[in-house]
C-alpha cells in the first residue's frame, strides 16, 4: 500500500509556494521584505548623533560688587562646549519673547542686587529639553554659589592690599578650591538636575509631566497610523473579492471617485476616532482643552489625508494581502523611530531630520505637545502648510496608483 507522506508534502510545499510567489509577486513584495527592513535598521544607527547645544543668553549688566561674579560666570559659560552663551547690557524685560524670537533654551536675568536673586527663565516645550535645561539651571545655580564666596574673598584680599594690611608676602593668594569646586559642579550636574532649581522659572512646566507627554504622544501616533491601517487593505480587497469592476461599470464612477470616496471613508472614522482620544486624554490625563482646539483639528486634517493617500497608494500598488501587512508593520516602524516619536530629532543627523518629513506624524506631534502644555506653538503657520503641501504631493501619488490599478483590472 502506497504511502501517503509523500502526497502531504508535495501539498506542504505546493501550499509554500503559493504563500512564497504571492508575498514576492512583483516588484513591490520584494522591496518590501528584502529592501526596506535592512535600510530601516542601517538608518536607527542615525538616530541619535549629537545633542543640540544650549543657547543662553546672560541679560543685563551686575553691580560694580557683582562684577566678578559675572565676568567668571560667563567665562564659565562660555568654557562649556556645549553651551553657545552670549551677553546683553539691558535686562530682558519679556523673557518669554525673547526666548521665542531669539531661539534661546535659558535666559539668566540680572534681577534683584546679588546673585542668588538672578532669575533663569526657559520656554522649553518638550519634555526632554525641558529635563535637560533644568539639569542644567540646577548646576548653574550650584556654580553660582561657588562662585560668589570666590569673588567676596577675592576682593576683600585686594582691598587688604591697596589699604596695606596684606599678608606678608604682598599680593594676596588666589583661595585654594576654585578649580576644584568648579571641577565639582560640572561632575554633580546630573545629581543636582534631580532637584528643582530655585532661580529657575519655566513657563510651561507641565512638559515635565511624563504622563502627559506619553498620552499626547501617543494621541498623535494612533491618529497619524489608523488612516493607512484603513486605506491600506481598500483596493487589495476590492480586487479579491472583483467588486473593483462592479464599481467601475456603475455609471459615474471613475478612479477619482473611488479615491475621494475612500479617503472620506478614513477621514470620518479618523476624527470620529480623534474626538474620542481627546475626551478620554481630558477624563482620565487632564489635558486640559484650551482655546486653540479648532486650530489643532485643521491641523489634523491635512495630516490624516495624507496618511490615507500613502495607504491607499501601497494597496493599489499591493498584489497580495501579505505585501499590506508588511507595509504596515514597516510605516509604524519608520513613524516611530524616525519622526522624533522616540528620539528628539534635534539630536538626529541631518539624513534621518530630512526622512522625517516625509511622514505626517513629524509635523503634527510637536505642535500638538505644545498646546498640551498650554504653549502657543510660534511655527503653527509653517506646520500647517507643510502638512497641505505633502497632501497635495501624496494625493497626485496615489491618484497615480490607483489608475494603474484600474488598468490593471
Amino acid at each position: 500500500m502506497k504511502s501517503p507522506r509523500p502526497s502531504r508534502f508535495l501539498g506542504v510545499w505546493r501550499v509554500f509556494l503559493q504563500d512564497l510567489v504571492q508575498l514576492l509577486e512583483g516588484f513591490t513584495g520584494i522591496v518590501l521584505v528584502f529592501i526596506l527592513p535592512p535600510l530601516l535598521l542601517g538608518l536607527v544607527g542615525q538616530l541619535s548623533v549629537v545633542a543640540p547645544p544650549f543657547k543662553v543668553l546672560v541679560a543685563g549688566s551686575p553691580s560694580d560688587d557683582d562684577r566678578e561674579v559675572y565676568e567668571e560666570l560667563v567665562a564659565l559659560l562660555g568654557d562649556i562646549s556645549s553651551v553657545e552663551a552670549g551677553t546683553a547690557a539691558n535686562e530682558a524685560v519679556d523673557p518669554l519673547a525673547d526666548l521665542h524670537t531669539l531661539g534661546l533654551d535659558l535666559i539668566i536675568n540680572l534681577e534683584g542686587d546679588a546673585p542668588e536673586e538672578w532669575i533663569m527663565y526657559t520656554a522649553a516645550e518638550s519634555r526632554s529639553r525641558l529635563a535637560s535645561i533644568r539639569q542644567f539651571a540646577a548646576g548653574l545655580e550650584r556654580a553660582l554659589h561657588v562662585i560668589e564666596p570666590w569673588a567676596t574673598e577675592q576682593a576683600r584680599a585686594r582691598r587688604a592690599v591697596r589699604q596695606g594690611s596684606a599678608p606678608a608676602g604682598g599680593a594676596p593668594a588666589e583661595p585654594e578650591g576654585l578649580a576644584a569646586e568648579t571641577e565639582r559642579w560640572a561632575t554633580e550636574l546630573g545629581a543636582l538636575g534631580s532637584f528643582t532649581p530655585r532661580q529657575m522659572m519655566a513657563y510651561y512646566p507641565r512638559a515635565l509631566d511624563r504622563t502627559i507627554d506619553l498620552a499626547s504622544g501617543t494621541l498623535v501616533l494612533i491618529i497619524c497610523f489608523l488612516p493607512f491601517v484603513l486605506a491600506a487593505p481598500s483596493f487589495i480587497r476590492e480586487k479579491e473579492a472583483h467588486t473593483l469592476e462592479v464599481m467601475l461599470a456603475a455609471p459615474g464612477i471613475d478612479g477619482r471617485t473611488i479615491l475621494a470616496g475612500k479617503c472620506l471613508f478614513v477621514l470620518v472614522v479618523t476624527f470620529v476616532e480623534l474626538l474620542l482620544l481627546v475626551v478620554v486624554a481630558e477624563s482620565v490625563y487632564s489635558i486640559q482643552v484650551k482655546s486653540g482646539f479648532p486650530a489643532i483639528l485643521l491641523l489634523f486634517l491635512p495630516a490624516i489625508l495624507a496618511t490615507a493617500f500613502l495607504g491607499l497608494t501601497v494597496s493599489a500598488l499591493a498584489r497580495a494581502q501579505a505585501q499590506i501587512g508588511q507595509a504596515s508593520a514597516l510605516f509604524f516602524l519608520a513613524i516611530t523611530l524616525l519622526t522624533g516619536f522616540f528620539v528628539p530629532l534635534e539630536e538626529a543627523s541631518l539624513l534621518i531630520r530630512g526622512l522625517s518629513q516625509l511622514f505626517p506624524l513629524t509635523i503634527v506631534l510637536p505642535v500638538f505637545k505644545a498646546w498640551t502644555v498650554g504653549a502657543q506653538p510660534s511655527g503653527y503657520a509653517l506646520a500647517l502648510g507643510t502638512a497641505w503641501v505633502q497632501c497635495l504631493v501624496y494625493s497626485v501619488l496615489a491618484l497615480a496608483a490607483v489608475r494603474l490599478a484600474i488598468r490593471r483590472v
